[in-house]
């Protein structure tokens, strides 16, 4: 699923909540990004557990996890098409 396009777009899924916006940059929550890489929750958490796509964490605690959308196109580009992503 390598394509050079990015994904600035409002993600089109009716239980993913509009992005959140940190000054110019937009964030993609853990469910967004399930759904641009059609994954379930829990093989998205997976992905991020292994370290293999940059995010960070917001809020007290242990956070709310944010990926940035350039993170997305840098993952999907190291990955051959067909490869395992855990």
């Amino acid at each position: 699923m390598a394509t050079s396009e990015t994904f600035t777009k409002p993600v089109t899924s009716q239980s993913a909540k509009p992005r959140k916006q940190v000054g110019d940059r937009q964030l993609l929550t853990v469910k967004e990004l399930a759904v641009i890489l059609r994954l379930s929750l829990q093989e998205t958490y997976k992905l991020l557990q292994s370290l293999a796509m940059k995010h960070f964490r917001v809020g007290p605690g242990r956070g709310s996890i944010r990926i940035e959308p350039g993170a997305v196109d840098e993952f999907l580009k190291r990955k051959p098409v067909g490869a395992s992503i855990s």
